[in-house]
Formats: structure tokens, sequence, C-alpha cells
């Protein structure tokens, strides 16, 4: 019985740590893809800045969105940006 369960875990733990791995990789292709988009910003000269001291590269992802929404919702966002992967990042913000 106790081999059984030990046999079950193993097979479940070899079943999930692909499925996590994978959602892993997706994480950091979108924070990679924010990270840009934070960069792009800050060459934006009528764009406020959010934090111009910060490494947006050891951010977490709830902070790369945070960043990101910032520059979004600015008023001249639109006048003074044309970030060609714009909608890719309008996705992984909403």
């Amino acid at each position: 019985m106790k081999k059984s369960i030990k046999l079950a875990l193993v097979v479940a733990a070899i079943v999930a740590l692909p499925l996590m791995a994978a959602g892993t990789q997706d994480d950091s292709k979108e924070k990679q893809s924010l990270v840009d988009f934070i960069e792009y910003c800050r060459t934006c000269e009528n764009l406020r800045q959010v934090n111009p001291a910060k490494d947006y590269t050891k951010a977490s992802l709830h902070e790369l969105k945070s960043a990101a929404r910032f520059y979004g919702e600015q008023e001249d966002f639109a006048d003074c940006t044309d970030y060609q992967h714009q909608a890719e990042i309008d996705k992984i913000i909403k």
C-alpha cells in the first residue's frame, strides 16, 4: 500500500514538472517583454517616469505590470510612443 502511494506521488511529480517549467518560461517571456517596453518608455521625454533609478530586470512580474500600466495610462502616451509590440504588451497587462 505504501509503495503504491509513493509510486503515485513520483509519477505525479514527473508529470507536473514539465507543466510547471512551461509556466515559468511564459512568465520569463512576459517579464522580458515588459522590461523592454519599460526601457523604451524611459526614452520618451514627454512621459512621467515611475522610478528612473530602479533596475527592472530584477523586478517581479507584478511590479513590471504596474509600471507598464503607469506608462500606458498617461495622456501623452499615444503621442510620444510608437512601440511596435504594443498589442502584446496590452495582452500581458490586462
